[in-house]
């Protein structure tokens, strides 16, 4: 009776982490499907973003404003295909609206080898106004005086925009505060640099694949309880026939 409430206790549990991963699948998909649908939309201008940040994550926006390069940092050291890469994350002083906040921009990725060449090329090109698209971003902001580092480093092994200490030490080597949102930036042209793009949301996990591993689970939990079965049935038949017969005694001569 043991073994048989065991199995079914086993194949059930088996059995109901694949249905809930099927379940986490759907809502999944569901989630993707919604914020690529946010991007889709018609990018909304960066004062909309900055009135109303929440509002606009995981949605396109426009921003005008000028490159402050000499506050530029690489950061996120990669490999994209056979060549090395950084990115290059630089503030833009925006046009409009008037005192607002250096907004963060992801440009995008640099070979490595090209780096202090574009670096001294973005230094010497005269200021001017540019106007980009890119995709809105949360950035844990935190109450740091600008500028108020005693060392400001150009080169980080990383970035996390939503651990609040990442961001505290950015603000706090950059000279204006800066806006609760970030920028990563759409692709330019072909041979333009950096080389940007948006980064579409996928599923970190595939779930399809964990279901059919728990579903696979218990049907081989099932098979061994079925075969189980089958042994136990088989010893004891054995058994019954190994058995002398009961009343086959050798009775003694009457006397």
């Amino acid at each position: 009776m043991l073994p048989t409430v065991t199995a079914f206790v086993v194949v059930g549990l088996l059995f109901s982490l694949g249905l809930w991963q099927l379940q986490r699948h759907t809502w999944r998909q569901q989630w993707l499907a919604e914020r690529n649908a946010r991007i889709d939309l018609p990018p909304a201008s960066i004062a909309e973003v900055l009135a109303e940040p929440g509002a606009f994550a995981d949605r396109r926006a426009v921003a005008r404003g000028r490159f402050l390069a000499a506050e530029s940092i690489v950061v996120q050291q990669r490999v994209e295909g056979r060549e090395a890469s950084v990115e290059v994350l630089t503030p833009l002083a925006l046009s409009a609206p008037a005192e607002a906040p250096l907004l963060l921009v992801k440009r995008g990725f640099v070979p490595a080898a090209r780096l202090e060449a574009f670096l001294a090329e973005d230094l010497e090109r005269e200021p001017a106004d540019v106007e980009l698209e890119g995709l809105v971003l949360p950035l844990a902001v935190q109450p740091i005086i600008p500028g108020s580092a005693s060392e400001r480093r150009r080169d980080w092994q990383r970035f996390a925009p939503a651990r609040p200490g990442a961001v505290a030490a950015l603000q706090a080597q950059i000279s204006r505060p800066l806006a609760p949102v970030w920028l990563e930036s759409t692709a330019g042209a072909p041979d333009e640099l950096p080389e940007g793009g948006i980064t579409r949301p996928t599923s970190p996990v595939d779930h399809v694949s964990y279901a059919l591993f728990w579903f696979g689970m218990a049907a081989l939990a099932a098979a061994h309880w079925v075969g189980f079965g089958f042994h136990r049935g088989r010893e004891t038949e054995r058994a019954r026939l190994a058995a002398p017969p009961i009343g086959n005694g050798e009775q003694g001569d009457e006397t």
